[in-house]
């Protein structure tokens, strides 16, 4: 390693919890990197099956590679990162929980030079302009208020969300940088080859694509998961002239879902690892569970339906007219609301026979949650480049020896974990 990059600043980048993480994280990377040429880049992994996730899909790994992006995992902290403390400016993790304690916190401790970051790790709205749903979000225990430096969020709907878990002083919108066309272009650059070949599949018939969730006790039972998968496909393919390009949750068991197609024809209903923006861009129309695709489906230029049934309200919820659980994203006109084969069948004729009409009016709400947002990327520039000059903290000896051990005894744990699950004694 040359002695200027070894002596360049460094950001240090968590995936916490799914490859769902990277969707806004790697846009945030991209911009920091514009802002700092020299700027290092070390992700790491605390979840072990990431990596193998990572690699299907080819316009993220293009994307990091292109970066200079090292990867690690959790495991490789003390030996990878820490020797780097002194160099680290930047600390991002998605904006789940980060208490005191928690890993990003004591890596800011032992770093004398960093900010700590929290990014979305989607592009999801969390208020309507009548309100947070704060009931269902997260305390303020949950987010270390002395140590975060920054919250990035996407949209100015979310600060009262936002305001009651982290500190007045860190929330900063900075838009929604993946529906840049600075980030369309990169996006295109590395995802045109992979396009150009589920065209080619597609045959000629549109292309719907599906993007699904799996059960959570939040958000959908099994019961209704199991209610609603066929329920998508069987109205989709009741179409001869369409196939289904199908993208699972980060989080989904994906092979649950491949027992719930196995007896659908293989040729018409594809399961894929690609991204949403990038496989929106193809797209005729987007069929949604509840999810920020149909955001990405939007800004991309794809009309969308949501179909879903909630079993319980969560804080990206309303109740509609007639006291029924609705999305935030239903509710503002952001996509087509269907709930069972009927409905379903005819928002897909809807959205096929009336494309552009349809889109023009989802593309008009989505201006008006994410606006100035071509503008904004100036505004993520202008923070990451004050973070990046954030002046030396003073932390004691004995403060950075404790957090320092936290994190070795961190790293220790994925060790051990990861040999066990080796040695096939469980995960």
């Amino acid at each position: 390693m040359s002695s200027t990059r070894a002596n360049a600043p460094v950001a240090v980048a968590f995936i916490m919890n799914s490859m769902g993480e990277l969707h806004c994280l790697l846009p945030i990377l991209a911009q920091a990197k514009r802002v700092e040429p020299s700027l290092r880049i070390i992700v790491v992994f605390k979840e072990r099956k990431m990596p193998a996730r990572l690699a299907e899909d080819s316009v993220y790994s293009a994307i990091l590679a292109e970066l200079g992006a090292q990867l690690i995992p959790l495991r490789g902290l003390v030996r990878q990162v820490l020797p780097e403390r002194s160099r680290i400016r930047l600390i991002f993790k998605d904006f789940g929980s980060a208490p005191p304690g928690s890993l990003g916190p004591v890596l800011k401790h032992v770093s004398p030079n960093a900010s700590l970051v929290l990014f979305p790790h989607a592009y999801a709205i969390h208020s309507t302009s009548e309100g947070p749903g704060v009931a269902y979000g997260r305390p303020r225990a949950d987010y270390d208020q002395e140590l975060i430096d920054a919250t990035l969020l996407n949209t100015q709907l979310d600060v009262g969300t936002w305001s009651h878990r982290v500190p007045d002083r860190a929330i900063q919108v900075v838009g929604a940088t993946g529906y840049t066309e600075w980030w369309r272009r990169i996006l295109s650059r590395h995802a045109r080859e992979q396009l150009k070949s589920v065209v080619e599949a597609a045959g000629g018939k549109k292309i719907v694509f599906l993007t699904t969730r799996g059960p959570h006790e939040a958000y959908l039972t099994v019961e209704n998961y199991r209610y609603l998968v066929p329920l998508a496909v069987e109205a989709i393919l009741a179409r001869p002239d369409v196939v289904i390009m199908l993208k699972p949750h980060p989080r989904e068991d994906v092979a649950d879902l491949k027992a719930l197609l196995a007896g659908y024809p293989p040729d018409r209903v594809k399961v894929t690892a690609l991204n949403t923006l990038a496989l929106a861009s193809i797209s005729n129309v987007n069929v949604s569970f509840w999810s920020s695709a149909v955001l990405d489906s939007i800004a991309a230029g794809t009309p969308t339906i949501e179909v879903y049934r909630f079993h319980k309200p969560n804080g990206q919820t309303v109740l509609d007219a007639d006291g029924n659980i609705a999305s935030i994203y239903t509710t503002l006109g952001l996509s087509l609301r269907a709930h069972d084969r009927a409905s379903l069948t005819e928002a897909l004729e809807v959205a096929l026979s009336q494309r552009d009409e349809l889109l023009a009016r989802q593309r008009a709400v989505l201006a008006r949650c994410f606006p100035d947002n071509e503008a904004q990327l100036d505004t993520l520039g202008r923070v990451l480049r004050d973070l990046l000059r954030a002046s030396t903290r003073r932390t004691s000896a004995r403060s950075t020896a404790l957090n320092m051990l936290k994190l070795a005894r961190m790293s220790a744990r994925d060790f051990v974990d990861a040999v066990r699950e080796r040695a096939g004694y469980g995960s």
